[in-house]
């Protein structure tokens, strides 16, 4: 997804009815029923699964050579043999660096080994080097999966005196200041993060991704650890996240809650600067497509940006949290479980192609430009044939729909977001292919990460993919927290209803 190695980046239309049984998510169980759902217990194996495989990974990588590990990170497995399903390991700089240390510590904060401390704080340590370089827009990426994670997980028994605590404090707010440094770079008034630093000239000029949505949490993050103060320079943090998501809001989401993958602006100084140049796919099939992840990234993102803003309405939160729901209703409107599109309708399963739009072709919009161009008007005609599935995109979008739904006020709405949510996740854990192996869960799958059939972007080969993994974990210890929040009347799982 971005420049040279970071190339590589990163489905319930109203819900029809099921046949597989989703139980309900409550906080309280009925006298003499436990808390747990049929969701529950397969949640509980998929927790052994990924310990059990994120420690052989740990052991595997340490073994192969002691002086390296930590200073190179696990990204994705390798597609094809002689080494098919190993991981594939780059150094801090890449994109998708935080993200192993990210699950390492997601299984830290369920299971308490200290095994994973150790080696999430070795991981996370060698992101440092990062702290103070505007190295691109991922800053987000890198640090919250690390520093972030460490500030949640980390106890006083784990941290005694608050040292590495007060470590990941610094590294975030250095972090997120090193990315401000990036809004309206070169003079250009976009009011958002310039992808890429002016001396990279990666699908320039000035490209603003949906990938971002998800980065705006850095500045929110060091922000809200300052206290949320009302001026100064931590504020300023504040209000450039805030402009970032509106012009996102306002270029990158189409009328429909759909998404475009990157808006490119002028750059500037100079006549012109910050106006719109072209909208572009670099992911997906194509310019006036979906690329299901960053419809994930859109409802992960501007969900997170609505609970850091809710109680500030001199910046009409409203807006985050609609846009929001635009993009998960279309994300929930347009899965292979609907019947719209006859050449990935799978009944029962909730994950979605790697593109929404493949299989029927480019939907009419203003910058379709099927040859590349630079003429508008041609678009690209479908292939009439399935389309490979994206494991991280479902990830993403379940973590995001049960925030999304916690946070709504509308009963009707909550039922939507959270079952959508539950039905993705099942799929995730349960479904299986014809010959019955697990067709996403990656028991039964050569590639070593936790989750199968991840695709880094439309038409490249399926894997494990870090930022998949991470993801999904995220999702279900979201969905487990739903079990024990005061007054929430649901559980994990719930029967899909056809009305949702």
């Amino acid at each position: 997804m971005h420049a040279p190695f970071h190339r590589l980046r990163r489905n319930v239309p109203v819900i029809a009815a099921l046949s597989l049984t989703l139980p309900t998510c409550t906080s309280e169980a009925p006298p003499g029923e436990s808390t747990a759902s049929l969701l529950r217990p397969q949640i509980d194996e998929a927790l052994v699964f990924a310990e059990a495989r994120t420690r052989a990974t740990i052991d595997e990588l340490r073994a192969a050579d002691p002086n390296q590990f930590a200073s190179l990170f696990p990204v994705v497995t390798k597609p094809s043999p002689p080494d098919l399903g190993r991981w594939e390991q780059k150094p801090v700089e890449d994109w998708r660096s935080g993200f192993f240390p990210g699950v390492v510590w997601e299984l830290y904060r369920h299971g308490r080994a200290p095994q994973m401390r150790g080696a999430a704080l070795a991981w996370t340590a060698a992101l440092t080097a990062l702290e103070n370089t505007p190295i691109d827009h991922d800053l987000g990426f890198r640090f919250l999966p690390t520093f972030g994670e460490a500030l949640s997980a980390l106890r006083e028994s784990d941290d005694p005196g608050g040292a590495w605590r007060r470590r990941a404090r610094a590294a975030i707010q250095r972090s997120a200041f090193a990315l401000d440094q990036l809004f309206d770079a070169g003079a250009a008034p976009v009011g958002a993060y310039r992808a890429f630093p002016l001396s990279n000239d990666y699908v320039a000029p000035y490209p603003v991704y949906i990938d971002s949505m998800m980065n705006v949490a850095l500045p929110l993050l060091a922000w809200d650890l300052e206290g949320r103060p009302t001026s100064g320079p931590v504020r300023v943090l504040y209000e450039h996240a805030v402009a970032h998501a509106k012009t996102v809001m306002a270029e990158n989401v189409r009328p429909d809650g759909s998404t475009y993958h990157i808006v490119q602006h002028e750059d500037g100084p100079g006549p012109g600067a910050g106006r719109i140049h072209k909208k572009i796919s670099d992911q997906g099939f194509a310019a006036e497509s979906t690329w299901s992840r960053g419809q994930a990234w859109a409802i992960h993102g501007f969900t997170t940006v609505y609970r850091y803003t809710k109680d500030d309405p001199s910046v009409d939160p409203g807006r985050f949290l609609e846009t929001a729901k635009r993009a998960a209703d279309y994300f929930i409107t347009h899965l292979p479980n609907d019947t719209r599109d006859p050449y990935n309708h799978v009944p029962g399963d909730f994950v979605p192609p790697s593109d929404f739009d493949a299989a029927l072709g480019e939907p009419a919009g203003p910058w379709n430009d099927a040859n590349g161009d630079g003429v508008l008007g041609d678009r690209r005609p479908g292939t009439f044939t399935f389309t490979a599935r994206d494991s991280s995109a479902a990830a993403v979008a379940a973590a995001g729909l049960l925030e999304l739904g916690a946070l709504v006020d509308d009963p009707a709405l909550r039922e939507r977001y959270l079952g959508a949510a539950e039905n993705i996740l099942f799929s995730l854990l349960t479904f299986r292919d014809p010959d019955g192996k697990l067709a996403y869960l990656a028991v039964d799958s050569p590639h070593r990460g936790l989750l199968a059939r991840g695709s880094t972007s439309y038409g490249l080969p399926q894997q494990s993919l870090s930022f998949g993994d991470f993801y999904f974990l995220q999702a279900l210890r979201r969905c487990l927290a739903l079990e024990t929040r005061a007054g929430e009347a649901r559980r994990c799982g719930k029967t899909a209803d056809p009305g949702r």
